[in-house]
């Protein structure tokens, strides 16, 4: 660890940082909650008919770093969908997110890296589902669809990467961290500290970084709330100490129930996820630099 940080540091180099949001991809995940006679809702682990239940996020964010000399290092996408394309087996894979950024390094080459970040995918499962494979290997994990999957992400990333405006503005860099806590929804006397950092690069980029699994609709509401041109969420991203809070559902997911929502004896007070956004759209203001410390002129 120490070498790999001697490394990085060694191969520092002035950059610039942009960010944009490919729209153009099929459907590749779908809401796994669908509802119930009974007014609950229930997982579907397998949506063949390919029905849309409910909502997604059908973007990817992308954020291109690129050199002095306009040639891009890094490419990083940002997208909300279960990485279980190949479902229950014994096997080891990156997934759906390996085939992907496999792709965009094999396109762009000359050592750039590609980083695949989760977004609020809590209730996302990928439409591309392989054969469960179980002890033995029978069956047989396919990978074409893991592949298959990757190759339909890679391709949005790639359009919207070598698409990507520059951004020529003076590089600017704010973070702050926060530590929450919250009592737990089954066990009032129960409680977890959760930690979070919100980041503002450049005026332009807002990262919301969630740990656990949280839902989709805070990524859907996010990127309506800030004012700012690329608001992105990272979910399963620890920050600051905090523990790992599990799956956060919105209240209205939670209390329509179903695996993730109401599953867990763990699960978070009703709102959690909401106060936890709530907190960075106030952190980003103040990044910002337009929260005032005092009364305001009438």
């Amino acid at each position: 660890m120490v070498g790999s940080l001697e490394q990085a540091c060694a191969q520092m180099f002035p950059a610039r940082i942009a960010a944009a949001y490919g729209d153009r991809l099929p459907a590749l995940g779908y809401q796994r909650l669908l509802m119930q006679a009974d007014g609950h809702k229930r997982a579907l682990w397998r949506d063949e008919e390919r029905i849309p239940y409910g909502p997604v996020d059908p973007e990817v964010g992308v954020i291109r770093i690129d050199d002095d000399r306009a040639a891009p290092r890094v490419v990083l996408m940002n997208y909300a969908c279960h990485a279980v394309v190949n479902a229950i087996n014994l096997e080891v894979s990156a997934d759906y997110p390996g085939a992907a950024a496999s792709a965009v390094e094999e396109h762009f080459g000359s050592g750039l890296i590609c980083l695949f970040v989760q977004g609020a995918s809590g209730d996302i499962n990928p439409l591309f589902r392989s054969p469960n494979g179980g002890p033995g290997g029978d069956p047989a994990t396919d990978y074409g669809q893991m592949e298959r999957m990757g190759a339909l992400l890679a391709g949005e990333v790639i359009r919207v990467a070598r698409e990507i405006t520059r951004h020529q503005a003076e590089a600017t860099l704010g973070a702050v961290d926060a530590l929450m806590t919250f009592r737990g929804r089954f066990r009032p006397d129960w409680k977890r500290t959760v930690g979070i950092t919100t980041v503002l690069i450049n005026e332009s980029i807002a990262i919301a970084t969630f740990p656990g699994e949280p839902f989709v609709k805070f990524q859907i509401d996010w990127k309506r709330q800030p004012d700012i041109p690329h608001p992105f969420l990272f979910g399963c991203t620890y920050s600051c100490g905090g523990e790992w809070p599990g799956y956060v559902a919105d209240v209205r997911s939670a209390a329509l129930g179903g695996y993730g929502a109401d599953s867990s004896e763990g699960a978070l007070e009703f709102g959690a996820g909401k106060a936890i956004m709530n907190r960075h759209l106030e952190r980003f203001y103040r990044l910002k630099g337009i929260v005032r410390d005092s009364p305001g002129p009438p």
